[in-house]
């Protein structure tokens, strides 16, 4: 059976969303997040599978998105993804569900179609004012883990949630630091929860789901991590968090990070300072000098950053064109 084949009207909204994420690459499934708000998962779904005319979302020739999709299907692994999807899965999450994690709505319709988690789901649904992201670059120094990870363990003390994106260097420390504090902490992941990215870390992120933390991801089973996976993550670190801490912050690119996904959905922002003859820590410093972020030494200073009042930032308008979802077909990290 083909997946062109498929009875579309055998399926429910649930299964049509996570079908939707797995025939686009994660991030990219929010550019039909318009579509979907009018017309329902199904109805997308449907359209998306066919080949007569419709009047699709103005953001995409509709036969291009059609052949993305046909050629998205030809891979192995994202048509056995697709098949095994029709089975009920536990851990999916739409925004319909009471786990849904607070936060996503103000992405508008770049929010996910689905999300994947294990743990102890229900932190999700928590306001997001009780959630900190703290940040860095993969290279971190001997400071900047020291700092990452007792600077997540003084918040996680004071029953703030730790959200990083579980990779290398200053995330993982983040990560750690909480744990070891007894706090709970969320690791939005790049890859999917059978298929962990870095997979070095596959252990400590299944201490942290079995120990009161969570692990989400916008990438279905199946489908190994890419580029667009990592910058989904970015894009939902920053949103289902109250407030974004940099340490020893990436230098900017084309692509934006956690902290420029923080400044375009007008979340506050964090940055520690560093050596100043230290060029790892020059664009954390460069966020304080030109983009505003708060001066962050301590566990005081980012509740302070909680405190303000940032819900006047919802409905913003759309990325700009260096915050569009990376393209299909992106090679795998």
């Amino acid at each position: 059976m083909s997946p062109f084949d498929l009875n579309v009207d055998d399926i429910d909204e649930r299964t049509a969303r996570v079908l939707l994420t797995i025939i686009s690459p994660p991030g990219t499934a929010a550019v039909m997040g318009g579509w979907v708000s009018a017309r329902g998962a199904i109805d997308t779904l449907r359209h998306a599978l066919a080949s007569g005319p419709v009047d699709m979302h103005e953001a995409w020739e509709v036969e291009d998105w059609r052949t993305t999709i046909r050629e998205r299907l030809a891979e192995p692994d994202v048509s056995r993804a697709f098949f095994a999807a029709l089975a009920p899965d536990a851990r999916v999450l739409i925004p319909s569900d009471l786990h849904w994690p607070t936060g996503l709505e103000d992405l508008g319709h770049w929010a996910p179609l689905a999300l994947w988690a294990e743990g102890e789901t229900g932190l999700l649904s928590k306001p997001r004012a009780e959630r900190v992201a703290v940040v860095g670059r993969q290279a971190g120094t001997d400071y900047g883990l020291v700092v990452a990870q007792q600077l997540a363990h003084d918040l996680a003390g004071r029953g703030l949630q730790v959200v990083s994106g579980g990779a290398h260097g200053i995330d993982v420390e983040a990560h750690r630091g909480a744990f070891v504090a007894g706090g709970a902490t969320i690791v939005v992941m790049a890859g999917s929860l059978d298929n962990p990215f870095p997979p070095s870390n596959t252990d400590l992120f299944h201490h942290i789901r079995d120990n009161g933390g969570v692990l989400l991801t916008e990438t279905p089973p199946g489908i190994l991590a890419s580029n667009a996976g990592a910058q989904a993550r970015h894009r939902i670190t920053a949103a289902v968090s109250g407030v974004v801490v940099a340490i020893e912050a990436r230098r900017r690119t084309e692509t934006p990070d956690a902290c420029h996904e923080a400044l375009a959905l007008g979340r506050p922002l964090g940055a520690v300072p560093g050596p100043v003859t230290s060029q790892t820590s020059a664009a954390s410093h460069a966020l304080v000098r030109d983009l505003g972020a708060g001066l962050v030494t301590n566990a005081d200073d980012v509740t302070r950053l909680l405190d303000r009042d940032v819900r006047g930032a919802a409905h913003l308008e759309p990325p700009a064109q260096s915050q569009l979802p990376a393209p299909p077909h992106e090679p795998p990290l």
